[in-house]
């Protein structure tokens, strides 16, 4: 088991780096796992390419709020597959919020049952070109889509670790689509599932900070048609969505009120 760790890391990590380049790519699942009213949890996390912040706000014992915020602002070069040098940047950004209601119960070992739902926003703009050669010749992709979805998370709570999994159903639209390539996804619909795995380490006295991580991924339960225009040429094929989900990070729990001191 131990020799095969390091190989899924591969895996999922060469999943992501090939998403970075694509028209989509998933962002984590959130997880409360807190039932303290009154309480704020703050988190930052990195999800290979983008870098979220997150806070959730228990209205009460049972009920929460959220929303995330996510940015990517990259530049790198890399190497094709002749040789050539060709240089990326990343302009994207995105939004979610929503609700959720907790303590609904349990399923064997795991006694924390979380139900959310909420909206994500999304927008990608990047550019790509050949340093040198022809670089004022630049591909570039500009869209935005959104994202209704509701969540299932199902949670081992112990005093220094939650474990458990989590389990997303989305709808994806297409809102603006243009791109130098020719490809066409604009009004386009995508019904997506999202599993992931999480385990979260809890430092400090109260146990008030955790380490985050999470792997999983996402996957189109629909093909997409892939329109591409060539001057007077046209042809159209399906297209697969698939994108690899892995995140690290810290949420720190801060107490909004004295009850909670």
């Amino acid at each position: 088991m131990k020799k095969l760790l390091p190989y899924t890391f591969l895996f999922f990590f060469t999943i992501q780096l090939k998403a970075q380049d694509t028209f989509y790519r998933a962002t984590s699942n959130l997880a409360m796992i807190n039932t303290e009213k009154g309480t704020l949890d703050i988190g930052v996390s990195h999800e290979f390419g983008n870098q979220q912040l997150q806070a959730i706000y228990n209205l009460s014992d049972k009920y929460f709020v959220f929303g995330t915020f996510n940015i990517n602002r990259a530049k790198y070069t890399y190497q094709t597959f002749f040789g050539d040098s060709r240089t990326a940047q990343n302009h994207n950004s995105g939004f979610s919020f929503g609700g959720g209601i907790q303590k609904l119960g349990r399923i064997g070992n795991y006694s924390h049952l979380e139900i959310l739902g909420g909206l994500e926003m999304q927008t990608i703009d990047n550019v790509e070109f050949s340093p040198d050669y022809n670089p004022e010749e630049k591909d570039y992709l500009f869209e935005k889509y959104y994202k209704l979805f509701v969540q299932f998370n199902m949670m081992k709570n112990r005093k220094n670790y939650d474990f458990g999994y989590s389990l997303k159903f989305g709808y994806l639209k297409f809102t603006d689509y243009k791109g130098s390539s020719g490809n066409d996804f604009d009004n386009q619909e995508i019904f997506l599932l999202d599993p992931t795995l999480n385990f979260n380490f809890k430092f400090l006295p109260k146990r008030s900070l955790k380490l985050t991580t999470q792997i999983g991924f996402s996957t189109a339960l629909n093909t997409i048609s892939d329109k591409q225009t060539f001057g007077s040429g046209y042809s159209e094929t399906t297209v697969q969505i698939f994108s690899g989900i892995l995140k690290i990070g810290l949420q720190y729990r801060f107490p909004t009120n004295k009850t909670n001191q």
